[in-house]
């Protein structure tokens, strides 16, 4: 079973939710807006009619290391009812697929945290939980806001705490788990109806800009208790294996115990293996380069030639982001003849009905694709336009 290609898919994923938190026009709370308050994560996740625009306010366990399955507790229990049914008939007994047991078990409970480096993006990724990796919310943070108030929180090695939160709602996309599926092939065994549901359900996160627009983290002190798993995947003759360890992630001396062994578990079973990613992309607890380097994949997810231009990677970042702001803001029918001028092939662009941010997306990755127009070609008819 080889998942590497999990970890590039998950990268990615996270790299447009950024992109696309970056797209809303910021705007200060004021009394027509809609907060809405939660007394825990599980309610969150029973509401399914949130609106663009909606701020949330909840307590619970911010953590530095997030979550690597997006969506609520109780449709991340289905899918790993499902994959236990399967995998106690299906995987030999031998220590290699008892390995990948292990950690096929943690992916599916939703239960795997990453720690990504996203350089020079303008959001960080972390998680709110409770008690339980599982029972979680995807947070991005404003990344100047993160570094002058939220990082203070996490001093000597603390990566957890307990705190009050007031953010935006923003959508999430879980195409990428359709891979890791396939990958394992689980799609062939799972129940079709559950996979669908599952794979098609809009998910959620919560975007904190700071006083930007009046979001906030407050600090309420250490946490408790918090379920996660480690990982680490590694590959050797062309064969990807993903390594992976469970503790309580509140608890720094567990998580330095875990670290070690999970390093020794690779070590020892799996000698001379190129390391293709790991849970932690800013502490990494090997040295070596990784396959799935998220620097390397940002350049690349950007289009930017580093060689060229060091400043060039800041510029490409900046035009998109002013591209996704300019047509969030425009009125529906402006931007409705934008579509119309640049005639994307009918089925890539979501209808009217849906949100604005996925469609502004969508126009965007087919402009950048192979076959799309080129961000240039939509810069200009967006000038001409408003001109």
């Amino acid at each position: 079973m080889d998942i590497s290609n999990l970890t590039e898919g998950l990268l990615k994923a996270l790299f447009k939710t950024v992109i696309s938190a970056s797209s809303d026009v910021i705007e200060p709370v004021h009394k027509d807006k809609s907060i809405l308050e939660f007394t825990n994560i599980g309610d969150f996740w029973k509401k399914r009619n949130f609106q663009e625009g909606d701020y949330i306010q909840i307590d619970g366990v911010l953590s530095q290391f997030a979550p690597t399955m997006f969506g609520g507790p109780k449709s991340k229990r289905d899918l790993h009812r499902e994959t236990r049914r399967y995998v106690l008939d299906k995987i030999p007994s031998d220590s290699e697929n008892l390995t990948q047991f292990d950690a096929l078990l943690a992916y599916t409970a939703g239960q795997m945290v990453i720690r990504p480096a996203f350089p020079k993006l303008p959001y960080v990724f972390m998680g709110l939980y409770h008690s339980i990796v599982r029972n979680s919310i995807p947070v991005f943070v404003n990344a100047d806001y993160y570094s002058n108030h939220v990082l203070p929180f996490f001093r000597n090695g603390i990566t957890a705490v307990e705190v009050s939160i007031l953010g935006r709602f923003n959508y999430t996309t879980t195409g990428f788990m359709r891979g890791f599926l396939d990958e394992f092939k689980l799609s062939e065994v799972y129940d079709r109806d559950l996979i669908e549901r599952r794979l098609s359900q809009q998910d959620y996160s919560i975007q904190i800009n700071g006083n930007v627009d009046l979001t906030y983290i407050k600090y309420k002190g250490s946490a408790r208790y918090l379920d996660g798993d480690i990982w680490i995947v590694t590959r050797a003759g062309g064969k990807g294996t993903i390594v992976s360890r469970f503790l309580d992630l509140a608890d720094i001396d567990d998580l330095k115990d875990e670290r070690s062994l999970l390093r020794r578990d690779v070590e020892e079973n799996f000698k001379n293996s190129e390391i293709i990613s790991e849970y932690d992309q800013i502490d990494r607890i090997f040295d070596k380069k990784l396959i799935i380097d998220p620097e390397d994949l940002a350049r690349e997810f950007l289009g930017q030639n580093p060689l060229k231009d060091p400043n060039s990677q800041i510029k490409l970042t900046e035009k998109r982001l002013s591209l996704i702001q300019r047509l969030s803001s425009l009125p529906e029918p402006q931007f409705g003849q934008v579509v119309f001028a640049l005639a994307p092939p009918s089925g890539n662009i979501p209808s009217a009905s849906a949100p604005r941010g996925q469609r502004v997306q969508a126009l965007l990755e087919w402009a950048e694709s192979p076959v799309g127009c080129g961000l240039g070609e939509v810069s200009d008819i967006l000038s001409k336009l408003l001109s």
